[in-house]
């Protein structure tokens, strides 16, 4: 009899500390480098799994399409910053800047560049915890419309007129007007462990379903009876729904999520992003390009060991600001001395594209 309550203390014991908790602390902020690779043709091996608890996920054979940095900066140092009072975390890429509004309760999408959603978008509930749900929604993330002599142009581009649209019973369009709303459900449905090519971690998984819909009318004139005058639907109205599956984890290893897959109807995995911070991948060798190492008091030497050909390096403080940039050759000594110690990113670049991102503390 004791056995047996030794072994049922044990499970219990182990699986009651199995399940873990993510807060917003454990999560991206300013100066944070986030390195992303793409698997858009997974093998059948990725499967999303069975919800419940202590599951394990094999995402090892996971391989590398594409890959991208994100950089966590701060929205003050855009120039979109006037439009985003509310945020306090700005993501770039290099192309698009996405403000962020994180708070100990969620992480809010507020909008892309210059296009502000007219409310916020949740993206994350937190804390996360096994169990934990929330719908978020409908939520508008877009209200605006479009008037003038470019209507005609704009329906013209796309086969319409203010006759085709009205059943003939009007002849000018006037305005376009564009609304959009969605709703998002998350579920977080499991916890386990999961593989991935740059190691194992404990994880919750979180089902997230988002439900857009698009809604298009355009306002013509008759002129010549007035009667048909109003509002008329266009068929390019739409809905959309997406369901993809997120792993998170609290190990400092990762500040974003794990792995996201997007999935269809029957849970068929379509493609994984998953980040890889760590630069240690075990089946298709990725690794990082190039090494930095401080040699001496704020003077770095940057080495290239790949075949990628660089062009030039820029390095920014933790607030965004550009404060070095120059051309780069194999080797490259970089003299820090006249900056102060904190937190940088360095981006080098080929072909003027960024290929890595570096994150450097000067002390």
């Amino acid at each position: 009899m004791k056995i047996y309550l030794t072994i049922l203390i044990f499970f219990i014991f182990h699986y009651s500390f199995s399940q873990i908790t993510i807060t917003d602390n454990d999560l991206i902020s300013v100066g944070d480098v986030i390195q992303q690779v793409d698997d858009t043709s997974p093998s059948s091996a990725i499967n999303i799994g069975s919800p419940g608890a202590n599951q394990f996920w094999d995402f090892s054979s996971l391989q590398v399409i594409g890959s991208y940095t994100q950089q966590c900066i701060s929205p003050a140092s855009t120039q979109y910053s006037t439009a985003y009072p509310n945020s306090n975390l700005c993501m770039y890429d290099g192309v698009e800047h996405v403000f962020l509004n994180k708070t100990p309760s969620k992480i809010e999408l507020l909008g892309i560049d210059d296009s502000v959603f007219a409310d916020p978008v949740v993206v994350l509930p937190l804390p996360l915890n096994y169990g934990a749900s929330l719908i978020n929604g409908p939520i508008t993330f877009i209200d605006s419309s479009i008037s003038g002599p470019f209507v005609d142009l704009i329906l013209a581009t796309y086969g319409y007129s203010a006759a085709l649209i009205s059943g003939f019973s009007a002849h000018i369009a006037d305005t376009i007007s564009v609304s959009g709303d969605i709703v998002t459900e998350f579920l977080v449905d499991a916890y386990g462990t999961i593989q991935l090519p740059m190691g194992l971690y404990d994880c919750l998984r979180l089902r997230v379903e988002r439900n857009s819909t698009t809604n298009i009318q355009v306002h013509c004139i008759d002129t010549i009876s007035g009667s048909g005058t109003g509002w008329y639907q266009i068929p390019f109205s739409d809905f959309e729904e997406d369901v993809s599956y997120q792993w998170w984890t609290n190990n400092p290893d990762s500040r974003f999520f794990l792995a996201e897959a997007y999935v269809d109807s029957g849970d068929n995995v379509l493609d994984v992003t998953f980040t890889n911070n760590s630069f240690t991948f075990v089946n298709n060798q990725l690794k990082s390009n190039f090494s930095e190492q401080i040699i001496e008091d704020k003077t770095i030497k940057l080495d290239s060991y790949s075949d990628i050909i660089l062009n030039s390096y820029k390095i920014y403080d933790i607030k965004g600001r550009l404060v070095k940039e120059n051309s780069f050759t194999s080797k490259e000594i970089i003299n820090m001395k006249p900056f102060e110690s904190g937190t940088y990113i360095m981006n080098l670049y080929s072909d003027n594209k960024i290929v890595e991102s570096k994150k450097i503390v000067i002390h």
